[in-house]
Order: C-alpha cells, then sequence, then structure tokens
C-alpha cells in the first residue's frame, strides 16, 4: 500500500489473483464435499434399487408395490430408534392427530383396553352422536355392527368403527351389568380444548383455563375464553396443563405472547447445532399471578408454555414433575394417504435449556391421593386446591 493509503497496480493485480484463487479453491472443496456426500447417497439408493428390482422381478406371487414401498420407508423410519418418528399406514390415522386439528369426523368416543383385553369407552365428545345418544363412560363396548370385538385388539376396533361403509355404527354396550344397544352416526366433530371457571376465594376471583392439547383451533378458544375471565375481574390464574401431551409448535407460541410483550423470547429451536430464539408476538405482560398445573404427562407444548412463563414471568407450577419431551416433528406424506413423522429439532427454554428426557420439576411438589385417583373431585383434587391457597394469599 503506498504512502496516501491507496493501492497500486501491482498491489491491485495480486489481490484479484489472490482472491480469485482462493474462492476457485473453496469453491472446489465445497463442491467436492457436496459429490461425496452425493456419492454416498447415490451408493444407498443404487442399492435399495438393486433389491427392490429383484424382488419384484423375481418374487413367485403378486406384488403390491404400493405397499411394498411402504413397509420399506416405514423400516427407515424404525430403524432411527426414536419414539416420536413414526409411519401411519393409509386408514391408520390416530385419533389424537385428528384432534389436532381442532376437528375430525367421528361417533365422538374415546376407548381404551384393560388387562384383558376388554374395549371400553373412556371419554365421549360435546356435541357428538355418542353424546346425543347418551353414552356413559365406562360403558364396555361388546359388539360393533353386531361383530364380536372380544378378540379383537384396539387397533382393529378402532378400524372397524372408522372403516365401516356405512356412517351410522351399532354398538352393543354393558353397563352396571345393563346392555344396550345404540346407533351411532360419523359426523364433523368440532374439538373443544379450552374449558375456564372463576373461583371465589377470600374476596377474590381466581380464573381458571384448562387447556387439553395445543390444535390448530385451541389458540382461538383460549384468547376468547380469556376474555370472559378477564372481564370478571380476575385478580390471578390458574393455567391447567395436565394430561396435555402437547400439539402444535404455532398454537403454543400465540398462547405464549397472550402473557408477553414481544420482548420476550418464548422458546429456541436447535437445528443442525444452530440456535433460533423465537419472541412473543405479543403487546404487553400480564401483571396478575400465574399458577400453572403440570403432572408428568404434561409433555411438549404443555413443558414449552410452562418454562415460557416460569422463566419470563416467574410463574409458579404447582403438582408434578413433566414428562420431557423437548423434540419437534415434522410431517411427511407419501402420497397414497400414508405418512410419516421424524424429529428434525429440539426446543429449548427460553435461558436454553433442554427439558428432553428431563422434565421440569414443579415449583410446588404436590401429588394426588388415592381417593383422587379413584374419584376426581374438584375438593379431593389437592393440586387445585392447594393453587387456590397459594392464590388467594397473593
Amino acid at each position: 500500500m503506498s504512502k496516501k493509503g491507496k493501492f497500486g497496480t501491482l498491489e491491485v493485480v495480486i489481490l484479484v489473483f489472490v482472491t480469485v484463487t482462493l474462492s476457485l479453491i473453496f469453491g472446489f472443496y465445497i463442491g467436492l464435499k457436496r459429490v461425496n456426500s452425493s456419492n454416498e447417497n447415490i451408493k444407498y439408493i443404487d442399492k435399495f434399487k438393486e433389491n427392490y428390482d429383484y424382488i419384484v422381478e423375481n418374487y413367485y406371487g403378486e406384488i403390491d408395490k404400493e405397499a411394498l414401498i411402504d413397509n420399506a420407508i416405514a423400516g427407515m423410519v424404525a430403524s432411527l430408534d426414536d419414539d416420536y418418528s413414526l409411519f401411519t399406514y393409509d386408514k391408520e390415522t390416530d385419533i389424537s392427530e385428528m384432534k389436532l386439528k381442532g376437528e375430525y369426523e367421528g361417533i365422538g368416543i374415546t376407548i381404551t383396553q384393560d388387562d384383558k383385553g376388554e374395549i371400553y369407552v373412556i371419554g365421549v365428545e360435546k356435541n357428538s352422536s355418542a353424546e346425543e345418544n347418551k353414552v356413559e363412560i365406562g360403558s364396555k363396548i361388546k359388539e360393533i355392527n353386531e361383530t364380536d370385538i372380544s378378540k379383537m385388539s384396539i387397533n382393529e376396533v378402532t378400524k372397524l368403527i372408522k372403516n365401516s361403509e356405512n356412517k351410522k355404527v351399532k354398538l352393543k354396550l354393558e353397563k352396571d351389568s345393563e346392555e344396550k344397544e345404540v346407533v351411532l352416526e360419523r359426523k364433523k366433530i368440532i374439538f373443544d380444548s379450552v374449558s375456564t371457571k372463576v373461583y371465589k376465594e377470600e374476596n377474590k376471583n381466581i380464573g381458571y383455563v384448562k387447556i387439553d392439547i395445543f390444535a390448530l383451533n385451541t389458540a382461538e378458544q383460549f384468547k376468547e375464553e380469556m376474555k370472559e375471565l378477564e372481564k370478571n375481574n380476575i385478580d390471578s390464574l390458574i393455567i391447567d396443563v395436565r394430561d396435555n401431551g402437547g400439539g402444535h409448535l404455532s398454537t403454543t407460541k400465540e398462547i405464549a405472547s397472550y402473557f408477553l410483550d414481544s420482548k420476550n423470547i418464548i422458546y429456541q429451536i436447535e437445528s443442525k447445532g444452530e440456535k433460533t430464539k423465537y419472541y412473543s408476538t405479543g403487546k404487553n405482560n400480564k401483571n396478575y399471578p400465574i399458577v400453572i398445573l403440570t403432572n408428568n404427562i404434561s409433555a411438549s407444548g404443555s413443558e414449552l408454555l410452562t418454562a415460557s412463563l416460569k422463566e419470563n414471568l416467574g410463574a409458579v407450577s404447582i403438582g408434578e414433575k413433566t414428562y420431557g419431551k423437548g423434540t419437534v416433528q415434522e410431517m411427511k406424506d407419501v402420497g397414497d394417504n400414508s405418512k410419516y413423522k421424524i424429529t428434525t429439532e429440539k426446543w429449548l427454554t427460553p435461558t436454553e435449556k433442554c427439558v428432553d428426557g428431563e422434565g421440569i420439576a414443579p415449583s410446588i411438589e404436590v401429588k394426588q391421593s388415592e381417593e383422587y385417583q379413584k374419584n376426581p373431585t374438584e375438593e379431593s383434587d389437592a393440586q387445585l386446591q392447594k393453587a387456590l391457597e397459594f392464590l388467594k394469599n397473593k
């Protein structure tokens, strides 16, 4: 460089030469890396194609090529050794996946199978055919469309209900040794995932909001219910995410934003070693005390909401340690109604804590009694009662 601080002609030529040379070397390195990566992938793809062609050409029986590919993809997903990466075959949509949409078509019952293999109704949806026909929780299902289900698995029973050609499904039920038959119609059900209440404790109005799942329509329902609670001049709030296994990340973010202004980080995403911060879209911070009720089934979105409000607003959690699911899955449609989801990211709390496999310990630990397990009521709900006691003194 000259004394005046300007480059001379020779210096410029040398600088350009060095820059171009380094660019070429760097470009060659990146290109070579991509080629090597691509060649490695091609090697495995060629191996797959070779064996696919061999099976199709040499197997002596008929082959369902679509099923062959589906099973191959299912095998790849299963080899990931990840509980949250799953392949779902055609017509095998999980009821929880349908609820995540906020609406689904069905008869309106949730079922379980006990140790003896018997199928029981454990839930009846609002505004469903099951509710209209007074199906009771605890009813044992004996027959579906006059087919004995005593030796069927819960998945087979679910398929029998969902895949019936007729929209009307006939059930034979038994409750308290009495049998009855009902004809239920599959129809569109809007899933109500938010419910509220106001408790009056020592001249204080304590709001209560229960979130069952973070479905696509949950945030809208949540905001409407919160407006009603705040019209009642609540002094504090209980958010109940017990038994809530999560849902859509965008829904959780929207709900958390209701309480936080845009300066607050709601969560962070870690993907391929890189971290991205996601901020609230809210306008202000709520200034009333908040208690969050959690248990060991509270997972994913429930944990994200809990961590965000605890770390940003000093909210208190009461109950039990949460489940510990800190990963994010993406759904891929195979194209024939089959689909799979794989884990693609990890989410972190605003302060970069990872809850995956760890869970979130409650600020105040409260376990439920045997009485509550047998007969759950508000009075026997020790966690709720502890929250009310805590907030009435705030």
